[in-house]
């Protein structure tokens, strides 16, 4: 992965939400060939989702395999998210 760091931030909801919150990190950024820029984030498990990671692009036409491919292989190297490195697929977005 091109970038990495330790920025994490804890979410908390508001309202009747209050008790929904959610802790998140930034595992990585970079930018592919050509400008496209991304972000990968973790975020723990909650009371009403498990613990995920997601992949974001500043393209809406998303990452090349080549990338994704790239930073799976880079999760497969962090311990606490090798398995949920494992586990990423791709969500499609109508445009």
């Amino acid at each position: 992965m091109s970038g990495s760091t330790h920025d994490a931030w804890d979410w908390r909801g508001k309202g009747w939400l209050i008790i929904a919150g959610s802790h998140w990190e930034v595992l990585g950024w970079g930018e592919e060939e050509g400008g496209n820029a991304w972000v990968v984030t973790y975020f723990a498990k909650t009371l009403f989702t498990p613990a995920g990671i997601d992949f974001y692009s500043r393209d809406a036409k998303g990452l090349s395999q080549r990338t994704v491919s790239d930073i799976k292989e880079g999760l497969a190297g962090i311990k606490e998210v090798e398995t949920l490195a494992g586990e990423v697929f791709e969500v499609k977005v109508d445009a």
